[in-house]
């Protein structure tokens, strides 16, 4: 769910390897200001509940326990409803960029068309269809309400029967952000 190659050709691995350093830095800074006598340099207790972890031990066992302490639970929860959303969120991001880049490009060609006297463009009419589509509350205008209006349809259809939308909403906000 999180790394491969998937039909992006393994792109994601980027983002997958950004996350994880992340991650291994969030652990890092967590362990040495957790850690206050291993940041001052006293005598290492293995009793005392503050430190994080021994500089001495560090191996691949007790870094990869430190992760998976830090992980885990986040890896638990999100389960089979948080990696389709994950892979919802990847593609909503894909699709809403290609849109834009075919939405530009109209636009480029139509204004081109424009410029050289091929066409006549109402931009005025065309804002106010936009806008009457758009306008999901019929208050004339489009704004945070009818953003939200589509966002909360959106996920309401995209979570319908998910066994836990909670899991498939963090899913999808990390697709989205990575």
């Amino acid at each position: 769910c999180f790394g491969g190659d998937g039909p992006s050709g393994g792109a994601g691995r980027g983002a997958a390897a950004r996350w994880g350093r992340s991650l291994l830095l969030a652990a890092a800074a967590s362990a040495l200001c957790s850690g206050p006598a291993l940041a001052r340099g006293d005598d290492k207790k293995k009793s005392d509940k503050n430190v994080f972890f021994d500089v001495d031990d560090l191996s691949v066992d007790s870094v990869t326990e430190m992760l998976w302490n830090l992980s885990g639970p986040v890896v638990t929860n999100l389960g089979f409803s948080g990696c389709i959303g994950l892979a919802a969120g990847l593609a909503f991001k894909k699709v809403g960029q290609l849109l834009a880049v075919a939405i530009g490009l109209l636009f480029m060609l139509v204004q081109g068309l424009a410029y050289t006297g091929a066409v006549t463009v109402n931009w005025a009419q065309i804002q106010a269809y936009v806008t009457k589509t758009l306008d999901a509350n019929g208050d004339g205008k489009v704004d945070q309400s009818d953003f939200k209006h589509y966002v909360n349809k959106g996920l309401g259809v995209m979570t319908l029967g998910v066994p836990s939308a909670g899991g498939f909403l963090a899913g999808f906000m990390l697709g989205v952000r990575m």
